[in-house]
C-alpha cells in the first residue's frame, strides 16, 4: 500500500513526536516543592473556600445538566464521579456574577457653573474651592461673541469656572470622559491637580498666559483614569485662555460621564467563621487557569494581578502576586496553565466573615480539546477564636503536575512538622483540606483504567461519599462527603477544573500519637490535574494529670517526732 505524506502532514507527525517525547519523559513533576506556610497551636482552626470561574455554555447558555449532576456511583453515566462531562471538548465560557454601577451622566452640556470674570488675578488656590459663594453662577454655555447662553465680562485674558461634583465611589468606574467646547485655550483641573491643557505653551499657567494661537474647538473629548476622583465631592476647575485680552469672541461649555467598570469573569464565595470573636492569622488568595502563550508574549504580567472585594457589590481592590510567586507549566507547545498566589491576610482582617468575589482571572475560553479550559481561586485562611478547642494549624501549598500519557503514574510527597497529640485520635480530631486544579468528573475507573485517579494519605486511600476512591479529583467542592452549596455564585456541583474539598481523617488514615509527618500520594491512569494546597487542623488534648502524692518521716517509724523532717514524693502522668 502506498502511503502519501504532504508536507503539512510531516510537520503535523513531528509536532506529535516532540509532544510525546515531552510529556512521556516527565509524567510527575514538580514544578514547585511542597513547604509549609503557616505554623501555629491555637484555639482555632483554618478554612478553604473559593469557587469556579467558569462554566460549560451550549447555544448561548449554561448547560445545568452537565454542570449540576449528582452522585451516583452505581450508574458510570450519571453522576459527579462518574459522570459523562468533564471540561475537555467542551465549550467553556467565563462566568460573571459581578453587579456593577451603569455608565453615569454626572453633567451635560448646558449645565450650571460658577464662574469668575472680574479681571482679578486669583492665583492658583481656586482649583480647590467648593462652590464659592461669592462667585456668580449660570447655565453653560459662557462667554461672549459666539451664540452662548450665558455672556460674562470680556476684556481680559482668563476667565475661571468651577464645578462641584458627588461620586459616592469612583472606583465603580474605569475612566470618567470630558466631551467640551473651548475659545481659545483651556486647562481642567480635578481636586486641584491639572488633567490637561489644550492651545496654551508648556510650563506653569498664571492669570496673564495667553492662549498659543486664535482656536475655536467644538466638541472635543478626552477621558483620565478614575483614580483622579475621590468618593464625596469633587471640584472640577476650568481656565479660559484668549490669546489676547482685547479678543472680541469667548467661549465654553462641557460635559462629564463616567464608564462603568466591567469584569471579565467574577464568582464569589463565603468564608463562613464560627461564632465569636475571630481573629485571622494568615490568609493567601490563589488563582490559576489555561493561558495562551502569545498573551504573556503580549503581556507578560498578565497572570499575576485579579481583583477582589468584600460583598457582591462596589468596588475592587487589586491584588497583585510577586513575580516569584507565579507558578507556570508549558502544558502543550503554545500554551501554558499556571497558578499565582498572594498574602491577603490584611485585607481578610479588615473584613471579615462574608462573601468575597474575586474578578478577572486570565484564561482561555472555548473549547479545547487538549485538557479543556478552566479557571478558578481559592483563599485559606488560619484563625483564632477563643471559644474553640487548641489545634494544631499547619498550611502547606506546592506545585505539581500528575499526568498519566496511558501509563499509571503515582507521586508521593512527605509534609513534615505536624504536632499531633500523644494519645487517638477521634476523626473529626483532624480535619485535612486540600485544593487541587484541573480535576475532571469523567475520568475514573474502567477497564482500560482500574485505579481511575486517586488520593492516599499515609499508604490509605482517601474518599467519601462525593469524592469517589477511584476519582478523588472530580471538580467538587465538598465538606465530609457532602457538596458545599448556598454560598457561592455560581453554585454548580462541577467546578470543572477545580477541587476544594475538606474531610475528617482523625481515624482510618494512620495518623498516629506524636507523628510529625503525614505522607501524600497522588495516582492517576486518566487523568492530568496539578495538586496545590494542603491543610491540617489537629486536635491538641486537654491535659489530664493524675498526681501520686507520698510522705515520709526521717525516721521511717510512720509516726512524726516533733522536729523531725518529712520527705514529701509527688508523681504524676498526663493522659490527655
Amino acid at each position: 500500500m502506498l502511503i502519501k505524506f504532504t508536507y503539512r502532514s510531516f510537520i503535523q507527525i513531528i509536532i506529535i513526536i516532540l509532544q510525546f517525547c515531552c510529556t512521556s519523559e516527565a509524567q510527575v513533576i514538580n514544578i514547585r516543592p511542597y513547604s509549609q506556610v503557616y505554623s501555629e497551636n491555637l484555639r482555632g482552626s483554618c478554612i478553604l473556600f473559593g469557587n469556579t470561574s467558569m462554566h460549560i455554555v451550549d447555544a448561548d447558555t449554561v448547560s445545568t445538566s452537565k454542570i449540576n449532576e449528582t452522585a451516583d456511583p452505581t450508574n458510570p453515566f450519571g453522576g459527579l464521579g462518574y459522570s459523562q462531562f468533564g471540561n475537555d471538548f467542551e465549550n467553556m465560557q467565563f462566568a460573571d456574577i459581578d453587579i456593577t454601577a451603569s455608565n453615569a451622566v454626572l453633567f451635560e452640556m448646558g449645565s450650571t457653573w460658577k464662574y469668575l470674570a472680574n479681571g482679578i488675578d486669583q492665583g492658583r488656590s481656586w482649583r480647590l474651592l467648593n462652590n464659592p459663594d461669592i462667585w456668580p453662577s449660570g447655565s453653560s454655555s459662557f462667554g461672549y461673541g459666539h451664540a452662548q447662553t450665558t455672556t460674562i465680562p470680556s476684556g481680559h485674558i482668563t476667565t475661571y469656572f468651577l464645578k462641584t461634583v458627588n461620586i459616592t465611589d469612583p472606583a465603580l468606574f474605569s475612566e470618567f470622559d470630558f466631551t467640551y467646547s473651548y475659545d481659545d485655550g483651556i486647562a481642567f483641573y480635578v481636586n486641584g491637580t491639572e488633567v490637561t491643557r489644550e492651545n496654551l505653551p508648556a510650563g506653569n499657567i498664571s492669570f496673564g498666559t495667553p492662549a498659543s494661537s486664535i482656536n475655536y474647538t467644538l466638541n472635543s473629548t478626552f477621558s483620565i483614569p478614575s483614580t483622579y476622583f475621590i468618593a464625596g465631592d469633587n471640584i472640577i476647575a476650568v481656565e479660559i485662555h484668549q490669546n489676547i485680552s482685547t479678543s472680541s469672541n469667548c467661549y465654553f461649555d462641557m460635559a462629564l460621564k463616567a464608564k462603568a467598570r466591567s469584569t471579565i469573569n467574577s464568582s464569589s464565595a463565603n468564608l463562613l467563621l464560627p461564632a465569636g470573636t475571630n481573629t485571622i492569622k494568615f490568609a493567601r488568595l490563589y488563582w490559576g487557569g489555561r493561558i495562551a502563550d502569545s498573551t504573556l508574549v503580549n503581556s507578560p504580567d498578565t497572570l499575576r494581578t485579579i481583583r477582589i472585594r468584600k460583598g457582591t457589590s462596589g468596588s475592587y481592590s487589586p491584588a497583585t502576586a510577586p513575580a516569584t510567586n507565579v507558578d507556570t507549566y508549558a502544558v502543550t507547545l503554545t500554551e501554558t496553565i499556571y497558578q499565582a498566589y498572594v498574602d491577603v491576610t490584611s485585607f481578610i482582617q479588615n473584613n471579615g466573615a462574608g462573601t468575597y468575589t474575586v474578578a478577572d482571572i486570565p484564561s482561555l475560553t472555548g473549547s479545547n480539546g487538549d485538557g479543556g479550559n478552566y479557571a478558578g481561586w481559592s483563599i485559606v485562611v488560619a484563625y483564632e477564636n477563643t471559644s474553640l478547642n487548641y489545634n494544631s494549624v499547619r498550611i502547606y501549598d506546592g506545585y505539581s503536575r500528575v499526568y498519566d500519557f496511558g501509563i499509571p503514574v503515582t507521586q508521593q510527597i512527605t509534609l513534615t512538622g505536624l504536632n499531633v497529640p500523644n494519645n487517638p485520635l477521634t476523626s473529626d480530631e483532624a480535619v485535612m483540606s486540600t485544593m487541587v486544579w484541573e480535576g475532571d468528573a469523567n475520568l475514573f475507573e474502567s477497564l482500560t483504567n482500574p485505579s481511575g485517579d486517586y488520593l492516599k494519605l499515609n499508604n490509605i486511600f482517601v474518599s467519601n461519599a462525593v469524592n469517589p476512591v477511584s476519582n478523588f479529583w472530580n471538580g467538587s467542592i465538598s465538606k465530609n462527603g457532602a457538596f458545599v452549596t448556598g454560598n457561592r455564585n455560581p453554585d454548580h456541583f462541577n467546578q470543572m477544573g477545580i477541587d476544594i474539598d475538606e474531610m475528617n481523617v482523625g481515624t482510618g488514615y494512620n495518623i498516629l500519637p506524636d507523628a510529625t509527618t503525614v505522607t501524600v500520594e497522588f495516582g492517576t491512569e486518566a487523568d492530568q490535574y496539578f495538586p496545590s494546597i494542603f491543610a491540617f487542623s489537629i486536635r491538641m488534648k486537654e491535659p489530664q494529670i493524675t498526681l501520686d502524692k507520698t510522705v515520709h518521716d526521717a525516721n521511717n517509724s510512720g509516726f512524726v517526732d516533733a522536729n523531725e523532717i518529712l520527705t514529701y514524693t509527688l508523681s504524676g502522668i498526663n493522659t490527655g
